[in-house]
């Protein structure tokens, strides 16, 4: 009961002070580590872009490797349903065998390696891919905040700044294939005012056009962001719309190798994860920050 009194409260603070739809310890958290551990920020354009506004598209494709993947997906709707009580309509690929999966995971990290040595020096820590999710999402008609499917509201991940996202188009994606959409970090305070934002389910859907980012762009396409400080949303495909999703934590080594599963399961859901990337109390929270300050990493 306590933890939700603080939840609630802290989050009507975040809006109310700092305009994030986040709990305001975690603001508090990702505002001190920018200030005093991030580094390094200005030795690449893209580091440079996802430190001021929250996303930055990456300076590298995977065009080969997705475009191998496709070749080898069984597309048959009937195996790709996900059992969703409600709908059945969102979906996950599903691959020839399990050989097809690890090939891929071991080849993707290796073309994205120097990306991952960039956010080393970016957070001072290290770094690695702690969990991977391909998938398809399917048009469904809804004009209601609270008739959410896939995360197609505008909100902040909740969760610390050592978790990020790189989202992996797997197929073309034009404004008509529900590309993710991203409020930069300089513009958030104009979208809380034209959307009159309160919380995920209660805001103007329209008005700020201006102000997105959209993630359109060519199969191989690889886009990182900082889910847990830009607004952000699913949008809804007219048709569908493929992707794959990887989840970066950045945290010190020993932390890692509890948090860090092998190839095989960065497929399945990560639970070592969220105890280190979403701490539920204060002192976990600033006993993580100062565990990290106290190795004073140079990477």
């Amino acid at each position: 009961m306590l933890y939700k009194i603080k939840n609630y409260l802290f989050h009507k603070l975040g809006l109310l002070f700092f305009k994030q739809g986040l709990s305001l310890d975690y603001i508090l958290y990702n505002f001190f580590y920018k200030k005093f551990i991030i580094k390094n920020v200005r030795e690449n354009n893209w580091t440079k872009k996802l430190y001021n506004s929250g996303y930055s598209r990456l300076e590298i494709s995977a065009f080969d490797l997705v475009n191998d993947l496709k070749k080898k997906i069984v597309l048959d709707d009937e195996q790709n349903k996900i059992n969703n009580p409600t709908t059945n309509r969102i979906k996950r690929f599903k691959f020839l065998d399990k050989n097809v999966e690890l090939d891929f995971i071991k080849k993707l990290k290796v073309k994205l390696e120097p990306i991952f040595n960039d956010l080393k020096k970016y957070y001072n820590c290290k770094v690695d891919l702690a969990e991977i999710r391909l998938f398809r999402i399917e048009n469904y008609q809804t004009t209601d905040l609270k008739n959410e499917l896939y995360s197609n509201n505008f909100h902040q991940d909740g969760y610390i700044l050592n978790y990020s996202k790189i989202f992996i188009n797997l197929m073309d994606v034009g404004i008509k294939d529900g590309p993710l959409e991203i409020v930069p970090i300089e513009k958030k305070r104009k979208f809380i005012k034209s959307s009159n934002f309160k919380n995920r389910y209660e805001y103007k859907t329209s008005g700020y056009e201006n102000l997105i980012f959209k993630n359109t762009g060519r199969i191989g396409d690889c886009t990182l962001f900082s889910s847990t400080e830009v607004f952000h949303r699913a949008t809804i495909p007219e048709n569908y719309r493929d992707m794959a999703q990887l989840i970066v934590f950045a945290a010190p080594e020993e932390i890692l190798q509890k948090v860090i599963p092998d190839d095989e399961n960065l497929l399945k859901p990560n639970q070592q994860l969220r105890k280190y990337s979403k701490p539920f109390s204060l002192l976990s929270l600033i006993k993580f920050y100062f565990r990290i300050r106290r190795n004073n990493y140079s990477i």
